[in-house]
């Protein structure tokens, strides 16, 4: 009996340390997280003005093929406007 109360507390033992392992492993990863916060909404920002640039481009290409114009600076513009970004899902 004095054997089976032992191996008892051993598991209770055991159960309360996962608990405070698991508390801590929360605490890391929130830790982890909260600066990479910010960094995903700058990054979501650049992404936002870099497609807004993208699209003032375009309406100026635009206008110029409307007045028949071209210009060195409209070709250098249309390389700049190809932008891939790929961003992770959890940014989406």
């Amino acid at each position: 009996m004095q054997d089976i109360v032992s191996q008892v507390k051993q598991v209770n033992d055991l159960t309360a340390e996962i608990g405070s392992d698991r508390v801590d492993q929360a605490q890391g990863v929130s830790q982890v997280g909260d600066p990479v916060n910010p960094v995903n909404q700058v990054m979501q920002q650049n992404v936002a003005l870099v497609e807004e640039s993208a699209a003032a481009v375009n309406r100026h290409r635009q206008q110029l093929a409307v007045h028949g114009l071209r210009s060195p600076d409209l070709v250098r513009c249309r390389a700049m406007t190809t932008v891939n970004i790929s961003l992770p899902d959890a940014l989406r």
